[in-house]
């Protein structure tokens, strides 16, 4: 067990350095951002709505929102074969949801399970780790086949982390409670 915290905390510490520094002026610029920088890129009409202006999100949850959309993104230029994307943020009170649909040629169940699907995988396991989910489908089928592809991302406001699994010196109650005896070992 001590060996599968060390895994989540050095997991961890490389994706706080590797967080994007546009996230810096927020969530929704640095989405808003990233969807104009892929429509300028690829000539796809690509709108982004979202339901507030601002957002309060843990870090690791803005570091995940902006992963999954790039990934995402990037999936489309080079599979999709799309003219439009829709991007959609929704935040409700404990949570938010990402949802990226397009008019492209859709994915093939078989193609999700690939076990070179290493973007798809990544982003399934970052909204689990942080207590949420992740979804991946085709749209309805048009004659045989599909009309696009949907990306649904649900997470809380608030990574759902383990506190042991954290760096303590960015969580005090970790820290209390190593300090205090109370942390459970394996």
């Amino acid at each position: 067990m001590q060996t599968r915290a060390h895994v989540l905390v050095t997991a961890l510490r490389l994706q706080q350095r590797l967080r994007p520094a546009i996230l810096d002026q927020g969530l929704i610029p640095a989405l808003r951002w990233l969807v104009d920088d892929a429509g300028r890129r690829s000539g796809m009409t690509v709108d982004f709505q979202c339901n507030t202006d601002t957002v309060n999100v843990d870090a690791p949850v803005a570091v995940a929102v902006y992963r999954t959309l790039q990934e995402s993104m990037t999936n489309i230029m080079k599979h999709a074969r799309t003219t439009k994307v829709e991007v959609s943020l929704v935040v409700a009170p404990h949570k938010l949801s990402l949802e990226i649909a397009d008019n492209g040629r859709g994915i093939r169940p078989a193609d999700r399970e690939k076990p070179t699907s290493f973007g798809l995988r990544g982003m399934a396991e970052r909204a689990t780790r942080l207590g949420g989910w992740l979804e991946v489908s085709s749209l309805a089928q048009d004659q045989g086949q599909a009309s696009g592809t949907v990306v649904f991302l649900s997470l809380p406001l608030q990574a759902r982390l383990p506190v042991d699994a954290l760096p303590a010196a960015r969580h005090p109650a970790a820290d209390a409670r190593r300090n205090h005896g109370l942390t459970a070992r394996p």
